[in-house]
């Protein structure tokens, strides 16, 4: 059988907290922190929709995010980084960091963690498809104003095209 994310989540977690027991990613009420112990399969549905702001609700308060494990923690940072329009959020950097770093095995002010965090923590600019489409005044402008060019361009092109160049001739004398 193959092992669920929960799982592998829980052996990296022990791992990290050398050898001992990682608080387990149960489907149960928050821990004595205050933080939900959230699977990872409840999240991963969230994350792909980029329904961030229910990713920040399951996870709980920016407060109390450093005391999630190191899985969880990056994935709050992340969400909080996604889920601020524009804002450069300092915990969720510093979060994303310190997560990284104990999933590196590395103290916080690592260079190494730093560079790591940085690249995953980036904005990425709008996809194409999610930028909003301009108002329909300005749609209309711009196929009138193609249509136009089009027909100008025929016209020379075609039946009109000695009649232009006679007009030219004319203006540059």
């Amino acid at each position: 059988m193959k092992p669920s994310l929960s799982d592998k989540a829980s052996a990296i977690d022990e791992l990290l907290a050398g050898g001992r027991a990682a608080p387990p990613h149960a489907k149960t009420a928050p821990s004595s922190g205050g933080m939900a112990n959230v699977p990872l399969e409840e999240l991963e549905p969230l994350v792909v929709r980029g329904e961030w702001g229910k990713v920040l609700e399951r996870l709980g308060p920016a407060e109390s995010a450093g005391e999630l494990p190191p899985t969880l923690a990056l994935i709050h940072a992340l969400a909080q980084k996604e889920s601020s329009e524009g804002v450069a959020d300092t915990r969720a950097n510093l979060l994303g960091i310190r997560a990284i770093a104990a999933l590196l095995g590395t103290k916080p002010e690592s260079e190494l963690a730093l560079n790591i965090a940085k690249r995953m923590l980036r904005r990425n600019p709008i996809a194409f498809r999610q930028r909003k489409a301009p108002k329909a005044p300005i749609r209309i402008a711009v196929v009138l104003v193609a249509l136009a060019g089009g027909s100008v361009v025929g016209w020379i092109a075609g039946p009109g095209g000695d009649m232009f160049w006679e007009i030219v001739e004319t203006m540059m004398r």
